[in-house]
């Protein structure tokens, strides 16, 4: 017997070390093409070719990286689809910022039921809206730290509502089952994708903090630090 626990300790052992050594090597790479694409745009910020990349990696730099190097683009570039585009998504971030008040919405659940963030604001202190879809890897691993968060913070008046932007349904019920998380309130945007558009979403994961009010604490990039961010902010918010 004393054989066996010792042969399962050094199996969980060995277990927990590989999954570690592979959460490093992800966070390693993930670093690296960050700086890759950082040192490119700061060292060429003058270039089209920095612009395009400016534009294309919107989605994926935090919102201080875009906005720091945004205003040393060329004004010789104003006229480029880049610069317009650029353009665009920066404004709708600076409309959707943090203090803004945004509109009521409802979704569609996966129970078939709507769901509304006015009547959701009655009876929680914070909303958190997750955007996300079945196909994303960076949501789905995500997910235990935001379970961690729910089951912390909901007593205290914390709730949740992610929103997918799945096009096929079953995707979208097959990965909630499996994921087990229909603990809180799953949503599905809708076909003119609108949510998303509104509120500034390009990409996933996206999380967006709302008080009762409906006011935007804090939005937050998924694939990067934004994720322990979002932690620090509703942990500070309740405590």
């Amino acid at each position: 017997m004393k054989v066996l626990s010792i042969l399962v300790y050094i199996m969980f052992t060995f277990c927990a070390s590989a999954q570690e050594d592979s959460t490093k090597k992800e966070k390693d790479f993930l670093q690296a093409a960050f700086d890759k694409d950082t040192t490119f745009i700061k060292d060429s910020i003058k270039t089209l070719q920095a612009l395009k990349h400016l534009n294309f990696q919107f989605s994926s730099l935090p919102i201080e990286y875009v906005l720091k190097y945004w205003p040393l683009v060329d004004t010789q570039f104003k006229e480029t689809r880049e610069y317009k585009n650029l353009s665009e998504q920066i404004a709708l971030y600076n409309y959707n910022k943090k203090g803004s008040t945004i509109t009521n919405f409802i979704f569609l659940t996966n129970h078939n039921k709507t769901l509304s963030l006015q009547e959701l604001s009655k009876n929680h202190k914070l909303i958190l809206l997750d955007f996300w879809a079945s196909w994303c890897s960076s949501c789905r691993k995500n997910t235990k730290s935001i379970k961690q968060l729910y089951q912390k913070y909901y007593s205290k008046g914390l709730t949740i509502v992610s929103i997918s932007e799945d096009d096929k349904k079953k995707d979208w019920k097959k990965a909630i089952k499996e994921d087990k998380v229909d603990i809180w309130y799953q949503a599905i945007e809708n076909e003119k994708k609108t949510i998303q558009a509104q509120l500034g979403v390009f990409a996933f994961p996206t999380y967006i903090l709302l008080n009762d009010r409906l006011q935007i604490i804090g939005k937050y990039n998924g694939r990067w630090k934004g994720q322990s961010d979002l932690e620090k902010t509703i942990a500070l918010y309740f405590n």
